[in-house]
């Protein structure tokens, strides 16, 4: 395993891209580009005038869970750009959602936004994340496939064309598998790593059609047919981070967690409020590929300056990999396995060139952050 020599990315994460440099891909990104966000903001100011609607009620869609990404890029888009965006929630199961993300949805309302909710039903939910957990060792697959497939579907049968999204995950995370020339191109957002596995697996035969019909992403077909585009924002936004997000929601009536660090291990408190399970998810990324949620924060936070790679190098060694008991058991509850049996699988998923396994359960890592590893 290699690390970035500027930030913490390491080389195992899934399509990520080494340059010659000896950088992943987004600090090669940052340190070779220079950017004009003046003409980015003219560059994306003009792909979207030809979608504006025309006396119609609403100009875009944007996906949201009313967590930081999603109040700031509705809030951003509205007084940017002076659209007018209808924001599509695709609602998380009852046993996984969590009190603070209605709260959240509720306070984009208060802002002015109108709210489309989509609720795919929860028996279906629980046995996919079931399905996908011991297959793939990702509780979360096909609840992300759902939250990428509703907003296309919804703007193919609303006849709204254009679709905004926040991130494009080549620059911030380093998911190349998606890259694009076009920065602000988001047509492609299939092709990464979570959704491109999951669509290869076959539906179980534990629904009607019409309940897996949430989990189909619209063809390639379909997009051109409808005059569907996903259009990226975070290439026009010079201050567009997980933790500047965070930061400007606050500001704007977000809620944050107040649970500590040492039960989540997200060590920022704006992430993920609107559901538990995520939390677990990291963690299996962690054990899975010697990295987690801190990782993808600090290294966001190296790439920009605000914290040198040393104090990073802190931050993940105390916050990596980190989830709660009490979080696991509601998990193992809601699909009915024991405890033992979901850390029987932990350890089927856990690369154990990076990580020793035991009867104690939590792997071991046997590397150390920020030193690369044979």
């Amino acid at each position: 395993m290699k690390y970035c020599k500027t930030c913490l990315i390491n080389d195992l994460r899934p399509n990520g891209k080494f340059m010659k440099d000896g950088n992943c891909f987004p600090c090669h990104y940052y340190k070779t580009k220079k950017i004009n966000w003046d003409a980015r903001l003219f560059s994306l100011k003009k792909i979207i005038n030809k979608y504006k609607a025309r006396g119609k009620s609403y100009d875009c869609l944007l996906g949201v869970s009313g967590g930081k990404d999603s109040t700031r890029q509705a809030l951003w888009t509205r007084e940017k750009l002076g659209l007018k965006p209808l924001l599509i929630s695709v609602s998380y199961p009852p046993l996984q959602s969590t009190e603070l993300g209605y709260q959240n949805l509720g306070n984009l309302l208060k802002l002015g936004f109108d709210i489309v909710t989509i609720q795919p039903a929860p028996q279906t939910a629980c046995k996919l994340s079931k399905k996908a957990f011991l297959e793939l060792g990702n509780i979360l697959s096909y609840t992300e496939l759902a939250l990428f497939s509703q907003v296309p579907t919804y703007a193919i049968e609303s006849g709204i064309n254009l679709i905004l999204w926040g991130e494009n995950v080549s620059i911030q995370l380093g998911e190349t598998q998606r890259l694009s020339d076009d920065i602000f191109d988001g047509n492609h957002l299939s092709k990464i790593n979570t959704l491109s596995k999951v669509k290869k697996i076959n539906f179980p035969s534990i629904s009607s059609k019409a309940h897996l019909c949430n989990y189909t992403y619209p063809s390639e077909k379909a997009f051109k047919t409808n005059n569907i585009s996903i259009v990226f924002l975070g290439p026009a936004i010079k201050t567009w981070s997980m933790l500047n997000n965070g930061l400007t929601s606050v500001l704007n009536g977000l809620k944050t967690n107040l649970r500590p660090p040492s039960i989540t291990g997200d060590y920022t408190q704006v992430a993920m409020l609107d559901e538990d399970f995520s939390n677990i998810n990291n963690m299996i990324k962690y054990y899975k590929f010697g990295f987690g949620r801190a990782t993808d924060y600090v290294c966001e936070s190296v790439r920009m300056k605000y914290i040198s790679r040393n104090e990073a190098i802190k931050i993940i060694k105390k916050y990596d990999g980190v989830c709660s008991d009490k979080i696991i058991k509601n998990y193992c509850k809601y699909i009915n396995i024991h405890e033992d049996e979901f850390w029987h699988v932990i350890h089927k998923f856990t690369n154990k060139h990076l990580f020793k396994t035991s009867n104690k359960k939590r792997p071991i890592p046997k590397f150390e952050v920020g030193k690369n590893y044979e």
